[in-house]
């Protein structure tokens, strides 16, 4: 494979525009003239499929089963479509997308739950419009989210698990290296959910696809993981929110809640505006880990806090189903169109765990990233406290597993390369409450944001790679009604890990200096 090394004169991970020069014609040109693929390293089968040119300002708009984007905020680029054969019975897609005023940056993202379907918004918001070359995949199949039946076959859900993302990115490092003719450059990755599960799984098994990696909300352990909580969530808060010294809806460390839910137990006669005795048995399994025969975990609890995202999350108090994860178990392990998901337990986890998770299937189990470390690779994690989706102490646990393993095999110190931020009253990879907007991916519109490391994850690992400015905070933004077009709300610091948002006891509450990173 070609050698992918940093090119000396990045600053912050712009160069020189390249559109200086070349006209609007000539790129047209160049583009509309990219009619055969390079050599693909490790004899990837890789196909041309089309090629368009879009000026600046012209129309995209697309839409497959799993997402839709109509857009005309997208600088100029070249949209090449590539199709991999992965096996004798499948095939995946990959665009990427070369923007006319590249920077010298190779930025690949991922996929969103179990869906089939291209990232286009992190391709032209992300990478376009800030002068990366992208590269996104549709993991081998078209679905939406929530669907798995693909998976009925075993190498779909092969290029799924890691295969359609790795040779997708080597085939589109490739072809950025033909299409601007320079053979060195950096590439980076960004993406949440399924998508920060792909990275992770980049890191451990193919430590040469990038030189660094933003992972949000990471589903690594992918097999294991109504007006009720609304009420919950209200109580939650009347008793934990001014533990972080500031009454503002946000519980800035949910650890420190000690939370007492049998205060809003029903009484004799009441029959509103209480929990039942069965209610409160959820709870229970709600916001305590999994541990099942012989004290083996299995799953992280949700933590105080993130009830308000059960309403529209994946958690419902009438034992609900959330399409995804049902569906998951259903043609992937079980491969039955009947089970329901109230027939899990432990037997079929493991069943899951030994036939298609571990450290060489879906999961991205293997706290192992040497490799990726000695070639100077780093790591940003974040999640939400309020995740509906995916616990965060499942992410904190993870982030342990890998500090214990890289610290006492190697003689690495995980906080030089692998930093984790948990950012109080965030949904999950966006959204909710709290200063919940700090530039991460999966979340870019065309609206302005700020590119300053302080204020933006993404510039902030091109600073840690390349300057080596580690972050020991960003600060998030909140927007009014978390809308960018509406303006600033306010401002906090988001914190590494195991340091929380502490209100200094005095200052404007809207501005971060008003708060401090404690423990």
């Amino acid at each position: 494979m070609f050698s992918l090394v940093p090119i000396s004169f990045l600053t912050l991970g712009v160069l020189p525009s390249l559109s200086q020069a070349k006209g609007t014609t000539d790129w047209k040109q160049k583009c509309e003239a990219f009619t055969s693929l390079p050599a693909i390293p490790e004899s990837i089968n890789a196909s041309l499929t089309k090629v368009d040119y879009y000026p600046a300002g012209a129309l995209f708009n697309e839409t497959d089963p799993n997402t839709s984007l109509e857009s005309t905020s997208f600088k100029a680029f070249c949209r090449v479509q590539i199709n991999i054969t992965t096996s004798n019975t499948t095939s995946a897609v990959s665009e990427i997308w070369l923007p006319d005023s590249w920077s010298g940056i190779f930025w690949g993202t991922g996929n969103g739950a179990s869906g089939g379907g291209l990232n286009w918004g992190d391709l032209g918001y992300v990478a376009v419009n800030h002068g990366f070359a992208g590269h996104a995949t549709n993991g081998g199949h078209s679905s939406n989210g929530s669907s798995a039946v693909a998976f009925e076959n075993p190498e779909t859900l092969t290029d799924w698990d890691y295969r359609a993302m790795h040779q997708g990115t080597v085939a589109g490092k490739a072809i950025t290296a033909k299409y601007y003719g320079k053979n060195t450059f950096h590439s980076y990755y960004g993406a949440c959910s399924a998508g920060g599960r792909q990275g992770w799984i980049e890191a451990e098994r193919f430590p040469e696809d990038y030189d660094s990696i933003i992972t949000g909300s990471p589903a690594v352990d992918d097999i294991r993981h109504n007006e009720t909580w609304g009420l919950v969530h209200s109580e939650v808060l009347r008793q934990c929110d001014e533990i972080d010294g500031l009454k503002d809806g946000i519980l800035s460390n949910p650890q420190r809640c000690n939370f007492r839910p049998q205060a809003i137990a029903c009484r004799p006669g009441q029959t509103t505006g209480c929990l039942t005795a069965a209610q409160l048995g959820v709870l229970r399994y709600v916001y305590e880990p999994w541990v099942d025969v012989n004290d083996t975990y299995v799953y992280a609890g949700f933590p105080y806090g993130a009830e308000a995202g059960f309403i529209t999350g994946n958690l419902l108090a009438d034992g609900g189903e959330y399409g995804q994860d049902g569906d998951f178990f259903r043609h992937a392990i079980v491969h039955n169109s009947s089970w329901t998901v109230d027939q899990i337990d432990f037997a079929l986890v493991q069943r899951g765990v030994e036939e298609i998770g571990g450290p060489n299937g879906d999961s991205a189990t293997n706290p192992n990233i040497t490799a990726f470390v000695a070639r100077g690779g780093k790591m940003i994690h974040y999640v939400g406290w309020n995740d509906q989706y995916l616990s965060p102490f499942a992410s904190i646990r993870w982030h342990d597993e890998v500090d214990s393993f890289m610290t006492t095999n190697t003689e690495y110190t995980t906080t030089d390369y692998y930093r984790l931020f948990v950012i109080p009253g965030m949904k999950h990879c966006g959204g909710g409450e709290g200063a919940n907007f700090f530039g991460q991916p999966s979340v870019y519109t065309a609206d302005p944001v700020s590119l300053e490391p302080s204020h933006n994850v993404i510039f902030s690992l091109f600073d840690w790679h390349q300057k080596g400015k580690a972050p020991d905070s960003f600060i998030g933004t909140a927007f009014r009604d978390n809308n960018i077009s509406l303006g600033v709300n306010y401002e906090r610091p988001i914190c590494m890990w195991p340091k929380h948002t502490t209100y200094n006891g005095h200052g404007d509450p809207m501005k971060a200096s008003s708060f401090s990173c404690a423990l």
